[in-house]
């Protein structure tokens, strides 16, 4: 039923045999979570239903000299900057081949957050040793706008899950932003959500009537991977999400995929009359900014991944910052249910792939690439260059 089952295989084999009777909840977690990430797919995923998600306290960032922690949220002890170099009594190198599978091979692409939580304690540099706390997980995305002075504003997105929740940001900020020169984006740091919330800040980028659909790659498009289940779980995930956010959009998206989704062949003429057909939403220039720039990284996933690829393509954007994640290529994720475990995984397929131009692994890589180290922890590196970018237009 996976999307990227033609591309991507995973033997279950070995983790199958690591399976028994008398192992405890949290090992067996462990184990089917590391199994989804050998897929190095982030839209594979398993979410434990009776499991209570929980941090320790602090996000964490490798680069070639060594794992850092990068923000801290309630762990006693530590602070922003702070060398880890042993996970229990595993030096980051051993951790790392443990599980080079789930890792990234680009050090730097490397997501050790949800590793550093299987241990119990950390050492530090400093030869401090601390046992690690579990905090409840209570993230609040950041969607947020700041004036930096009268010409230059920074909005910050962290999802582009609720269509209604950006636009109304937006709204709020209409007279600030129709008098901008420069806009600063910040998406390093955004778990996506849908192609439409974003639409609406796109206006700002264009400087005339523009068709969103010439600013993708030509043959940008999906296939429908249609099986029996796939049409359950979709559509059943799409009417939980419906009932969620209660906007004419799902509701539209939704009644539209009934109708799309009811055999293989509705599924397969509507991707032909995707093709043939495509939506064609207008953008409508607003404001009067004269550049843009979009901050990346390798968490701007999804959803942020595709707003990385249009801005790219626009004359007066320029993105900043490092590659997005490169989830794109396998999308439309459904839900499985099992007792206790809800399984996500994505139902259809883009046609890039096939040309070698798939983004997984990948991403869309900015225009300006500055790469990340631990240097840049306690200064903005990506920030720095776009103000100094902004000093040089002034001058001009």
């Amino acid at each position: 039923d996976y999307a990227g089952y033609q591309d991507k295989h995973v033997d279950a084999t070995p983790y199958l045999e690591r399976v028994h009777e008398g192992m405890s909840e949290a090992s067996f977690e462990n184990l089917v979570w590391d199994y989804d990430r050998a897929f190095q797919d982030g839209h594979v995923n398993s979410i434990f239903l009776n499991t209570e998600p929980f941090t320790v306290g602090f996000e964490v960032r490798r680069d070639q000299a060594g794992l850092f922690i990068v923000k801290v949220n309630d762990a006693q002890g530590v602070v922003v900057g702070d060398e880890i170099v042993k996970l229990d009594d595993d030096s980051i190198d051993e951790a790392a081949h443990l599980y080079e599978e789930q890792l990234a091979e680009a050090h730097e692409r490397q997501d050790w957050d949800w590793l550093v939580e299987r241990y119990h304690s950390i050492t530090l540099a400093t030869g401090e040793q601390l046992p690690l706390t579990h905090y409840p997980d209570t993230m609040e995305l950041k969607k947020a706008y700041e004036q930096i002075d009268d010409k230059t504003g920074l909005l910050t997105l962290e999802d582009f899950a609720n269509p209604d929740e950006l636009k109304s940001l937006l709204d709020s900020k209409y007279d600030q932003l129709e008098k901008l020169e420069y806009l600063i984006v910040d998406i390093r740091t955004n778990y996506g959500g849908t192609d439409e919330t974003f639409w609406e800040l796109l206006n700002y980028f264009v400087t005339e009537p523009t068709n969103l659909r010439e600013l993708y790659p030509e043959n940008y498009n999906y296939t429908t991977h249609w099986t029996p289940r796939n049409r359950h779980n979709w559509l059943n995930t799409l009417e939980t999400i419906k009932e969620e956010y209660h906007n004419d959009y799902y509701d539209k998206f939704y009644a539209e995929n009934v109708a799309q989704w009811e055999n293989e062949e509705t599924a397969k003429i509507a991707d032909q009359e995707r093709i043939a057909n495509p939506d064609n939403p207008q953008l409508t220039p607003k404001g009067q900014i004269k550049h843009i720039y979009v901050l990346t990284d390798v968490k701007s996933i999804s959803a942020a991944d595709e707003f990385a690829l249009l801005a790219k393509r626009m004359k007066n954007v320029t993105t900043v910052g490092r590659n997005t994640l490169g989830i794109v290529d396998y999308v439309k994720i459904a839900r499985q249910y099992y007792d206790n475990l809800m399984f996500l995984y994505p139902t259809t397929r883009q046609n890039l792939i096939d040309a070698g131009e798939g983004m997984l692994g990948v991403g869309v890589e900015p225009n300006v690439f500055i790469p990340w180290t631990h240097e840049s922890i306690n200064r903005d590196p990506d920030m720095a260059w776009v103000l100094h970018d902004i000093a040089k237009l002034e001058e001009e």
